[in-house]
Order: C-alpha cells, then structure tokens, then sequence
C-alpha cells in the first residue's frame, strides 16, 4: 500500500480540523492523484466537487460558490497550513491552480478523464507560493507605492 500513499502533501501546521467527512475527502483525493493503485499504474484523474464560501451577513453561514454548480478540477498537491488541508489543483473553468479548502468542499466525486494542468503546476515554487497564498492574499502580483501626509 505504500506505492498508493502519497508524498504529495506540504506539510506547514499541525491539523486542527474536525470537520466530519475531511479523512473520507482526502481519501478520494489521494486515489485521484495516485501513480499506482493495488500495486497497478494509474493515471491522475480529475475530481469534481462543490465549494463552499462563507456569507458577509452571518460568518457561520455558508453558501455554495458558482450557485450550486460543481467545479472540476485537477489534483496535484495536499497542502496542510494552519491546522485546514487545501488542495491545491487545476481548475477547468478558470484554466488556472487554485487553492481549494478540503473542509469547504462537498459531494466529492472521482472523474474519469484524465487529470489537466501539469505544465501550470510545474511552474510553481511551493515555498514562495505557499509564502504568497497563506500569509497574504491570492491573485495578480503587484508593486504598489504609498504616500502618506
């Protein structure tokens, strides 16, 4: 079973997590991106999902992202900050990497089309990218020049 785990988590915190259903998410996640499965190749798969965001009104309350509708992605990368895992794939619609939040994600489902968006994610320098994404916000960098009186 070694083969099946993967190596592909970055570890920055410790988990604080207990959001139920997170063990089962991983679990589905790592078969998407496994290289080998019962000692057999496999080729990284895509996943679908629907994402979840939290209101301006009440921020206990979520609502899901993009109306309800699912988002596919390809999975590359577990990454594990501040106790919350994120996923850090190639979303189909946006035809970029995106971070996903696992306890944000529901209805995860294994796609049988094969897994997109290597050449983006071979791009990425985690460290910086990690550095960028969970200590500040993500997007477009910028230089930015302020005065003050």
């Amino acid at each position: 079973e070694a083969d099946e785990l993967k190596a592909d988590v970055f570890l920055v915190d410790r988990v604080k997590t207990t959001q139920k259903g997170t063990l089962s998410i991983l679990s589905t996640i790592n078969y998407a991106m496994a290289r080998r499965v019962d000692g057999k190749p496999h080729d990284p798969q895509k996943i679908s999902f629907k994402y979840l965001h939290y209101t301006i009104d009440d921020i206990r309350s979520t609502v899901d992202s993009r109306k309800g509708a699912m988002h596919t992605a390809s999975p590359f990368r577990l990454i594990l900050n501040d106790g919350f895992y994120y996923l850090l794939a190639f979303d189909d619609k946006a035809k970029a990497i995106w971070t996903f939040r696992i306890d944000r994600m529901r209805e995860v489902k294994l796609i049988d089309e094969p897994r997109e968006g290597l050449s983006e994610y071979s791009k990425i320098d985690m460290q910086q990218y990690t550095q960028r994404v969970f200590n500040m916000y993500n997007g477009e960098r910028n230089r930015v020049t302020l005065s003050f009186t």
